[in-house]
C-alpha cells in the first residue's frame, strides 16, 4: 500500500476529526474519533475532489476502525 496515500488519507481524517495525526488513534472507531455521518460525506466529497475516487453513501461508516477506513480509502486509489 503507498505510503504517501496512507498519509493523505489519515491526514484527512485527522483534520476533520479536529486532531493531530499523531492523535489519531487508528484502532478507534470512527465515531470514537469524533467523526459523524456528515463528516463521512465531507470525507468522501474531499476524496472525489481530490483524487476522483466515488465513495458512495454507506461505504463509509462510523463502527468502522479508523484504520479500516483508511485502508479502504486508500485501496480505491489504485
Amino acid at each position: 500500500m503507498d505510503i504517501t496515500l496512507n498519509a493523505d488519507v489519515i491526514e484527512l481524517f485527522a483534520a476533520k476529526a479536529e486532531l493531530e495525526v499523531s492523535d489519531l488513534v487508528l484502532d478507534q472507531t470512527l465515531e470514537e474519533a469524533g467523526l459523524d455521518s456528515l463528516t463521512l460525506m465531507e470525507i468522501s466529497l474531499v476524496m472525489q475532489k481530490r483524487h476522483s475516487v466515488a465513495v458512495a453513501e454507506g461505504e463509509l461508516s462510523l463502527s468502522q476502525t479508523v484504520a479500516e477506513a483508511v485502508e479502504y480509502l486508500s485501496g480505491k486509489l489504485h
